[in-house]
């Protein structure tokens, strides 16, 4: 799993061996990555620390991925009710 924070180059469309790669997690998707979770923006530094400590936490539990975010944005959504702070992510690939 893959894990893409604000400091990572967002690489825009560009020609590569044939294939065009819009977004860093296309690539990863076509190396074999299975999951990637990605910020849609730029999102608070603690809350990010927060949800992927909650979300690596039920990842150990057992869960499946979309189910492990999904609990840690609940978790998140009760500590700040305002979506950016835990609305940013989402998860891509294999669930």
């Amino acid at each position: 799993m893959i894990y893409r924070d604000r400091y990572w180059p967002r690489l825009y469309p560009r020609q590569c061996g044939g294939q065009v790669f819009w977004t860093a997690g296309r690539g990863f998707l076509y190396a074999g990555t299975r999951t990637i979770v990605a910020s849609l923006w730029q999102a608070d530094d603690r809350a990010t620390s927060d949800l992927m400590t909650a979300f690596y936490r039920s990842l150990g539990k057992g869960l499946f991925a979309w189910e492990a975010l999904r609990a840690a944005q609940r978790e998140q959504l009760e500590k700040q009710p305002h979506p950016f702070y835990w609305a940013a992510f989402q998860l891509t690939g294999s669930p």
